[in-house]
């Protein structure tokens, strides 16, 4: 599972009109969904300004996959876009 955040987000949102705020979460839902998929995952669920993300489908890898592997490599890249 992967879980993501943008930190300080709350803070951020107050200084925000709500568009703004729909705005850069839907942005950021998209890249991160895209990152998500790129990396064989799916997104469970969006929780606030959270991705939850699942990354369980062994019989698909290759031997040398794991789910963990794609979890990190789709939360290093996240770090890198952002």
């Amino acid at each position: 599972m992967l879980f993501s955040d943008i930190r300080g987000f709350t803070r951020i949102s107050e200084y925000l009109q709500p568009e703004e705020v729909v705005s850069i979460l839907n942005d950021y839902f998209a890249f991160s969904t895209e990152l998500i998929r790129r990396n064989k995952g799916q997104v469970n669920k969006f929780i606030g300004d959270a991705v939850m993300a699942i990354f369980e489908d062994p019989a698909a890898y290759k031997e040398d996959e794991s789910a963990v592997r794609h979890a990190a490599n789709a939360a290093l890249s996240m770090v890198e876009q952002f």
